[in-house]
């Protein structure tokens, strides 16, 4: 049987994959489309999800071993998906060395931040911004992609 933290970022994985499966079809414009009160585009919400992901690898210790961001690139949706897979493997080692051992770190700003804050930040992070592309999509008519843990346990066999 898999561990709570491989479940937690099973779905979290899970989620932001077919959150990038759904917004490969939309056009330029729709992609270029925002709404009151959310991170920007979806485009943009959707590359810093991404792109924060591998930061919270590092910060836990961890090497990110899938492709590199160059800021102010536009990367592939093939890019993103890959760049997806490998932070999820990595948060997932991570989360589980931190459960193992837990320690703290020193953040840029100098202060020591408890390991378990970056992978509660990881999760959460990644869910907020979820939520925000979902509510870009019912603007602009489109329904959203399930991907609350109920669509992913039904999605994954976890609901017999």
């Amino acid at each position: 049987m898999a561990s709570v933290i491989d479940e937690l970022f099973a779905q979290h994985e899970w989620a932001n994959l077919r959150l990038l499966e759904a917004c490969r079809s939309l056009s330029d414009a729709q992609l270029d489309a925002t709404a009151e009160g959310v991170y920007g585009t979806i485009r943009q919400t959707l590359l810093h999800l991404v792109v924060a992901e591998p930061s919270y690898v590092t910060r836990l210790g961890g090497t990110y071993d899938g492709p590199a961001y160059e800021r102010g690139s536009t990367p592939s949706f093939e890019t993103l998906d890959a760049m997806i897979r490998a932070s999820a493997a990595g948060l997932r080692e991570r989360a589980h060395a931190v459960d193992a051992s837990p320690f703290t770190f020193r953040s840029p700003e100098d202060e020591e931040i408890d390991a378990s804050v970056v992978i509660v930040q990881a999760l959460n992070h990644g869910a907020d911004h979820r939520s925000q592309i979902c509510s870009i999509l019912t603007t602009l008519g489109i329904e959203p992609p399930g991907l609350d843990a109920w669509s992913w346990a039904e999605a994954t066999g976890r609901i017999r």
